[in-house]
């Protein structure tokens, strides 16, 4: 249980170091990432306007952060709560089941994100 609890807080302590690297690539170079489905139809992705998103809630302004990326915004703290729960399972079990909740959650994040990508670029 130890290892596989210093395995994934290693992961953890990676995904953090490339946010925080970005995060000072953008501020100092103004570079983004550009969206490549964006680029190639002129249309929003579900995805589009993240990056913008996670900056400003890491500034505390939630207001530009809903209008950024609602679908995300919205659904972030059950994403991030589902993922943590999976992980304290992971940790303590040593197995990845993929279960049926875990289906059904990740099919009803992706008709949520589908039906926003569709909707703003409608409206």
């Amino acid at each position: 249980m130890k290892k596989r609890l210093f395995s994934e807080l290693f992961k953890l302590l990676i995904i953090l170091f490339a946010g925080i690297l970005y995060y000072i690539i953008i501020l100092v170079t103004g570079f983004k990432i550009p969206c490549v489905f964006n680029y190639f139809t002129g249309y929003l992705c579900p995805g589009c306007g993240m990056t913008r998103m996670i900056i400003s809630v890491l500034n505390f302004d939630f207001s530009s952060a809903y209008y950024y990326n609602r679908a995300i915004f919205l659904t972030l703290p059950f994403i991030l709560s589902f993922l943590i729960y999976e992980e304290i399972k992971y940790i303590k079990n040593g197995k990845r089941p993929f279960s049926k909740a875990s289906h059904t959650f990740f099919i009803l994040e992706a008709a949520i994100l589908i039906v926003f990508g569709i909707a703003r670029n409608l409206i």
